[in-house]
């Protein structure tokens, strides 16, 4: 019985000490970003930002006007980066096995599996967390990348 007096005591201690001392000094910052930069940093911020959305659209006009046409990235390339470390820059393996001139339909069912936690090979634990923050966008893009790029 003395040890549960010892515990109640102490977590009234714990509670008075929270609530006095170390609660009233929390900042809320509202959740999210939160920037510092307020007064005439905001305002340069605003301009910076106006300037660069002028720019792009005056980027736009130019290329318009010259008959320049700007293809907009592969979004499998992009999430290709992410597995170069292990697959070789060209899909030819490495730590992890070759890619290159695997089918779409081929790759496309492995990252599910994997996303499923499925186990293909000794190193299926490592693709499960790989292919668990990919969508099903994300998968589909990067497995016709694979097949129709390396």
């Amino acid at each position: 019985m003395k040890e549960l007096w010892a515990v109640l005591a102490g977590l009234t201690v714990f509670t008075l000490f929270y609530s006095t001392v170390i609660y009233p000094e929390i900042e809320y910052k509202g959740g999210g970003y939160v920037h510092s930069c307020t007064g005439e940093c905001y305002e340069e911020l605003k301009r910076n930002r106006e300037i660069a959305k002028q720019k792009a659209v005056e980027v736009a006009a130019y290329n318009e006007a010259n008959g320049i046409v700007v293809e907009a990235p592969d979004p499998g390339e992009k999430l290709w980066g992410g597995c170069m470390g292990c697959h070789g820059q060209n899909g030819e393996g490495g730590l992890g096995p070759k890619l290159s001139g695997q089918s779409y339909d081929y790759i496309l069912d492995r990252l599910n599996t994997y996303k499923d936690r499925g186990t293909v090979g000794s190193q299926s634990r490592m693709m499960w967390s790989q292919a668990s923050a990919l969508s099903d966008k994300d998968m589909s893009d990067i497995s016709k990348y694979i097949s129709e790029k390396l």
